[in-house]
């Protein structure tokens, strides 16, 4: 005979609950990952494609992010030397944060 309110239950019920919920929020977040990541590559092959058939190899998406945001490192303060390195990861953080863009 079972007579507990609506709304309780025993601990054991909670603690399954919240790592039920965890796991799904760990699991949307690595899926989150992975298609960030695949979008990158993806958008390497595609611009390294059309760039190989007009002869340029060395041209993928991140080279392109990357010499675009090259002045705003620079700006923010990051030595010249660096300024490639720190443009290539601002460029793939605007892609991957701000998707709607491109």
């Amino acid at each position: 005979m079972e007579c507990q309110e609506k709304g309780r239950g025993n601990l054991v019920d909670k603690i399954t609950k919240s790592i039920v919920e965890s796991a799904m929020i760990v699991l949307n977040v690595v899926a989150m990952v992975i298609a960030a990541v695949s979008a990158i590559a993806f958008l390497n092959a595609i611009v390294s494609f059309a760039f190989g058939l007009l002869g340029h190899e060395y041209v993928t998406f991140e080279w392109l992010m990357g010499k675009a945001f090259v002045p705003l490192a620079f700006v923010m303060g990051v030595p010249w030397d660096e300024c490639h390195v720190a443009g290539n990861v601002l460029g793939i953080k605007v892609r991957i944060y701000f998707p709607r863009l491109f």
